[in-house]
């Protein structure tokens, strides 16, 4: 027979595990729909790194790959030379070699779109 303390213990560990399930779903599903939009690329970098390691804290790991899979797809329009660019590659770049190659993309399309 088990003691309260057991039944409310089973209770909180099945809801907890429901509500991490939800968390996980939701973070996925902002990780897959997260767009640049008016941010720099470097508040851009941020989200996607914030919303990874949100995951990462409930044991749901994002492989480099789909880093670089999301942060191309977020892009706005004015990216789409790059985006090709990058995607045509023999060896594309890690997320991190990624962002410090939009930031020089960045700079180039501010430079240009001030002359």
């Amino acid at each position: 027979m088990l003691t309260l303390q057991q039944k409310h213990g089973k209770t909180w560990c099945k809801c907890s595990k429901q509500i991490q399930k939800a968390r996980k779903l939701q973070l996925k599903q902002e990780l897959h729909t997260v767009e640049k939009k008016n941010m720099s690329i470097n508040e851009y970098s941020l989200k996607i790194k914030g919303i990874v390691e949100s995951l990462a804290f409930i044991n749901v790991y994002v492989d480099d790959d789909d880093l670089v899979s999301v942060c191309l797809n977020g892009l706005g329009k004015e990216y789409k030379p790059f985006k090709t660019s990058i995607t045509i590659r023999e060896n594309v770049p890690n997320f991190r070699n990624l962002v410090s190659m939009l930031i020089v993309e960045e700079k180039t399309l501010n430079e240009d779109c001030s002359t």
